[in-house]
């Protein structure tokens, strides 16, 4: 006999990583966009809320407050929740053995690849 089980899939949001000057949007149907902070930004008001890694660090380098996302942290923490890691895509892909980023775009990729392992 075999087990049923759910079927969890990512938010319907893109995936966003972000430094101080640039950010990357990675789309659920592949479309990678990187733009600076001010353009990124206002494409963050037409799109559903993002996966982020750490959101308060996220909000401080776009230059924004609080806004809705899904932090990816706190998917780690539940579904980990005695493992220790460091609150970073690097830190995240090592967590669950997959190479690190080696830049924006990678981050956002690692991301979205990092939140489908957890959900497995």
């Amino acid at each position: 006999m075999s087990e049923h089980r759910p079927r969890l899939v990512l938010p319907d949001g893109p995936v966003l990583a972000a430094r101080h000057h640039r950010g990357a949007l990675l789309f659920p149907d592949g479309e990678l966009v990187v733009e600076e902070t001010r353009r990124l930004r206002a494409r963050l008001k037409d799109v559903p809320p993002p996966i982020v890694c750490h959101l308060p660090a996220t909000a401080r380098r776009l230059g924004l407050g609080p806004f809705a996302a899904a932090d990816i942290l706190e998917l780690f923490a539940f579904v980990r929740p005695a493992e220790p890691v460091v609150p970073s895509p690097r830190g995240l892909a090592g967590a669950v053995g997959l190479p690190p980023p080696e830049g924006l775009e990678d981050e956002a990729i690692v991301l979205r690849d990092v939140a489908t392992a957890l959900l497995r």
